[in-house]
């Protein structure tokens, strides 16, 4: 087992990181309606996972799911009060890829490169409170490696 080490200035820093990293952690968690992990098992699968020429890993500490073809999973929200989506991707500059929410275009991305999140607003409500969210390539190209997909809202 290995224990980080650091002096008295070091360790404050190092605990005001953590305590900050902490309240972001909480205040998704206070918002999120649901969300699913790609590239985790358990999490896929209680999502319903599906997919074609793509594949999953592991890097900078977080699971990934990517590939030349597409994936999707379904999001629930019985309360109907989710407004939005949030994406968190790691890419390289110019991969792209569209979002489907079911079944019709929500948006195409094209990646400005490192690690980002991105917000979706949407137009319209699930009458069942269950969303397909869907991810496909352009043009067969390999997509972003995506690492969080997540349902929320605005209070």
């Amino acid at each position: 087992m290995y224990w980080p080490v650091t002096d008295s200035l070091g360790l404050e820093k190092m605990q005001a990181e953590m305590k900050e990293e902490e309240s972001e952690r909480l205040a998704l968690k206070v918002i999120t309606v649901d969300y699913v992990k790609p590239g985790e098992q358990q999490p896929e699968a209680d999502h319903f996972f599906k997919g074609e020429e793509t594949f999953m890993g592991y890097s900078e500490e977080k699971y990934w799911r990517s590939g030349t073809g597409w994936f999707s999973y379904e999001l629930r929200d019985p309360s109907q009060k989710a407004s939005y989506f949030q994406i968190g991707i790691m890419a390289r500059k110019g991969e792209s890829f569209d979002v489907l929410v079911n079944g019709e275009l929500l948006k195409r991305f094209e990646a400005s490169g490192g690690e980002e999140l991105f917000k979706i607003k949407w137009p319209y409500s699930s009458k069942s409170g269950r969303y397909e969210v869907s991810f496909r390539s352009v043009d067969q190209a390999r997509m972003p490696r995506i690492f969080d997909v997540r349902l929320l809202t605005d209070n």
